[in-house]
């Protein structure tokens, strides 16, 4: 929200705000943060347990069923991870009140009368800090966001493909894990491939000693945000395309819905054609219409038992 449609179309309200300035020190920036770093995490965790399933298969197969090997553990891992990592990013600004001109003439500036205040985002005692510049932004931004998740991810990812075609050369089947493999694959590339403006960003903020950032920093910036947002978009269209699985849940989920309407004209597909009713059967039953409940319920299972032995056709 605080990208595209505040910044860009001032909606809901402009970034001046009094609730925007309040949001962004205390939740937009330090979320922001902290999602980046779980995205990361995330992907990291991924190809983590695909190298395991595929290279150490015996531990893999161990581990289902258990906590260790649920889906739960990466998340409270990279989320645990995350949180203690941007502890700091919630101290960082903080909101006052700046004086603020309201006149329109220069000599107007000496008259108390002409100033007003509102309200403003200044750095605390923390971030103006050197020394938690350089180890608390610096170098966590180079090893936990840039370099680390890089080097981590290419290092998973030659395995596992080292390990797919080790397993292609023994035979020719290929299983349920190879081809979930595959697609966390493409997705660890596409990841490191949308992320190389941010790498370059990280790694240029520690040499740019200027007080106003450069223009080709401003630029990349932009390209930056459009390429999280399309890395954000991308996994559905990866598991769409790649997932047999995935695409047959997704047929039935659609096709589910679509029976569930009352409006819907789609012949089901399990339903067969007519069958011709034996008539000896067919009196039978409805002779058994005109009893209650019970007795229907009797004389069907007596009249279908009757056709099973004479080898009839109900």
């Amino acid at each position: 929200m605080d990208i595209s449609l505040v910044s860009v179309f001032n909606w809901p309200f402009d970034l001046k705000h009094p609730l925007m300035m309040m949001l962004i020190p205390n939740f937009l920036y330090p979320m922001e943060n902290l999602l980046m770093n779980i995205s990361a995490f995330l992907t990291i965790s991924i190809a983590f347990e695909r190298w395991l399933a595929v290279c150490k298969a015996i531990v893999h197969r161990d581990l289902e069923g258990t906590f260790l090997g649920g889906s739960c553990i990466h998340y409270i891992f990279c989320a645990t991870l995350s949180c203690l990592l941007n502890i700091p990013k919630w101290f960082e600004a903080k909101v006052v009140e700046v004086p603020h001109f309201i006149g329109t003439k220069s000599s107007q500036r000496n008259d108390s009368t002409f100033w007003s205040t509102k309200p403003g985002h200044v750095h605390t005692d923390l971030r103006e800090n050197p020394y938690y510049i350089l180890f608390g932004m610096t170098l966590p931004r180079w090893i936990f966001i840039s370099m680390g998740p890089l080097i981590l991810l290419l290092t998973f990812s030659c395995l596992t493909l080292r390990g797919i075609k080790e397993f292609n050369a023994r035979t020719n089947q290929t299983t349920n894990q190879v081809q979930i493999t595959r697609i966390t694959t493409c997705l660890v590339l596409e990841f490191i491939i949308l992320n190389i403006p941010r790498n370059i960003l990280i790694i240029s903020e520690g040499f740019i000693a200027e007080e106003d950032d450069p223009e080709w920093f401003r630029c990349l910036l932009s390209v930056n945000n459009m390429l999280q947002i399309l890395n954000s978009n991308l996994n559905f269209w990866f598991y769409a395309g790649l997932n047999n699985h995935f695409q047959e849940g997704l047929k039935s989920l659609i096709y589910s819905c679509r029976r569930s309407n009352p409006h819907s004209e789609t012949p089901d597909p399990e339903a067969g054609t007519d069958t011709p009713v034996n008539m000896e059967t067919h009196i039978t039953l409805s002779e058994a219409n005109r009893s209650n409940s019970k007795d229907v319920v009797l004389s069907t299972q007596i009249a279908l038992n009757d056709s099973d032995c004479n080898g009839t056709e109900v």
